[in-house]
């Protein structure tokens, strides 16, 4: 990658990551450090009940958490890099988050506010969590197959569908937690890398949360969104939104609706005003993806550009 490091107010398509991007000491460059990341760190502490920086800082190696705190903090720590960010005079051309980042996109393109952006988050939350579920369910990540043979594997394998094209020869699926496994086993019979179960309990991304629809539109009753800064582009296709009733009805359908990961991106680089990316958010998932999709396009991570200006 170029590490040139960008000016401020340098044009930018920001990325923001989604669950599987958590770990021990994320946004630690910034928490402690930082007055306004402390400041809204202690904002969503004092609303969540508990110690937001705690979960981030202490621990060792991955360091389970129940999933709702897990999308919480997430939510946090990609909002405060982006605050800092833009502190600092970067402000993003386009922003689009994989899966769950999706909701600190809309914080960054002013679609709400982060208070606002952490109640839905938490409320959402609480609505997975009471679901009435027919079966355990499961995601799983295959590498190293192409698409072609995982769609033919899910065609052998019923309660099981693609959530995540993340790049080239990296396929998650989510469903049955039974069938997941089935489904993992046959694909190193087919000749994959590597296969993974996840961490999640829940069918991210597959028709299984389609139910909830509804509930999380009553979320949206009450609240005012307000017409994004930037566009906000779907991590389904690419497809830019600039209204915020077209943001709300996205947001009340993308967890039950596939990421097309790897589209998304090279749409993105087909548009001539794109020239680089901002992974805003903690690690380098998005980034490392990036060399599988478009390796000649430069992608530089929030923590890189905020230390290089420090």
């Amino acid at each position: 990658f170029d590490k040139f490091v960008p000016e401020p107010n340098a044009s930018s398509v920001w990325l923001f990551p989604g669950l599987g991007s958590r770990f021990v000491g994320m946004g630690g460059d910034l928490i402690g450090s930082t007055s306004l990341a402390d400041e809204l760190v202690q904002q969503a502490s004092d609303l969540l009940g508990y110690n937001v920086a705690s979960v981030c800082l202490e621990g060792s190696g991955r360091k389970m958490v129940p999933q709702k705190i897990e999308s919480e903090v997430l939510y946090v720590v990609n909002c405060i890099y982006a605050a800092v960010l833009k502190d600092h005079g970067y402000f993003p051309q386009m922003v689009c988050g994989h899966s769950l980042g999706s909701w600190a996109a809309a914080y960054a393109a002013e679609v709400y506010d982060f208070a606002t952006g952490l109640e839905l988050v938490t409320q959402v939350e609480t609505i997975l969590d009471s679901r009435a579920l027919e079966s355990p369910e499961a995601m799983g990540v295959i590498i190293g197959l192409p698409l072609g043979k995982v769609t033919d594997l899910l065609t052998r394998h019923t309660g099981v569908s693609l959530a995540n094209l993340n790049c080239p020869g990296q396929y998650v699926l989510a469903g049955d937690a039974t069938a997941i496994e089935q489904s993992l086993q046959a694909a190193i019979e087919e000749g994959a890398y590597k296969t993974k179960r996840l961490k999640s309990t829940r069918a991210f991304h597959t028709k299984r949360l389609g139910h909830i629809h509804d509930q999380i539109k009553g979320l949206f009753r009450n609240r005012s969104l307000q017409k994004p800064a930037c566009p906000f582009v779907t991590p389904l296709q690419g497809n830019q939104l600039t209204s915020r009733h077209d943001i709300q009805n996205f947001l009340l359908q993308f967890l039950y609706l596939p990421v097309n990961w790897e589209d998304t991106i090279t749409n993105l680089c087909s548009h001539q005003s794109v020239n680089q990316f901002f992974e805003v958010g903690p690690g380098t998932v998005l980034s490392d993806l990036m060399k599988y999709i478009a390796p000649s396009m430069p992608v530089h991570t929030a923590s890189e550009i905020l230390y290089e200006n420090a």
